[in-house]
């Protein structure tokens, strides 16, 4: 009697724990994250300061973040609201003709340009201390991507915290890189990274 009384005591506890054991795999959550998909160079790895994240479910909002609400007017191109390009892919960098690191980028953003321009939206916003002072830098360069100066506050989101400032955001607006720094924006997995947001509904 009391080996029966044993052994069913030991079968109790084995089956309360594959129970618990079953209950904690049903209640996790799987969360996936991106950690090599940044852009890199072969030189330098451009500096990350958010993460890159895959959300499952998703959901598909209609409008624009209230952080995209920011008045542009443009050079040679029609003024625009940000938020006017929201549902498409866009690179905003912020960036001035004074600034050194900002120059260095300037030939690989373009040549970015002259691949995606017709797919990605290129946000190109210079801040001069002297207004106007970036028109002569652009006819000398001969740039062609898309230029404007800010008519309305930028909101903290997406605000340079440095220069020059790298943002993309994806088709809902969200934000998948804020960069601070100098980078070869025309590196081959800078190129997989836009592909792959341009494949997201």
């Amino acid at each position: 009697m009391k080996i029966k009384i044993f052994l069913l005591a030991i079968g109790s506890v084995w089956f309360l724990s594959c129970n618990n054991k079953t209950e904690t795999v049903e209640n996790t959550s799987v969360i996936v994250e991106e950690t090599s998909q940044s852009p890199i160079t072969s030189t330098e790895e451009i500096p990350q300061t958010s993460e890159i994240t895959v959300e499952t479910t998703a959901p598909v909002t209609s409008a624009a973040p209230e952080f995209m609400n920011l008045g542009l007017q443009g050079y040679q191109v029609p003024d625009i609201n940000l938020n006017e390009l929201h549902g498409q892919v866009v690179f905003v960098n912020h960036w001035g003709s004074w600034c050194g690191p900002c120059r260095i980028e300037m030939p690989s953003i373009q040549s970015l340009y002259d691949k995606y321009g017709e797919k990605v939206k290129f946000v190109m916003i210079a801040t001069e201390r002297r207004q106007g002072a970036h028109i002569p830098y652009l006819e000398k360069e001969g740039y062609t991507f898309p230029v404007y100066t800010m008519t309305t506050p930028a909101s903290t989101e997406i605000k340079p915290k440095g220069f020059p400032t790298t943002i993309i955001l994806d088709k809902q607006g969200k934000i998948r890189t804020n960069d601070v720094g100098a980078a070869n924006w025309d590196a081959p997995s800078v190129h997989e990274f836009l592909d792959k947001l341009l494949a997201e509904n």
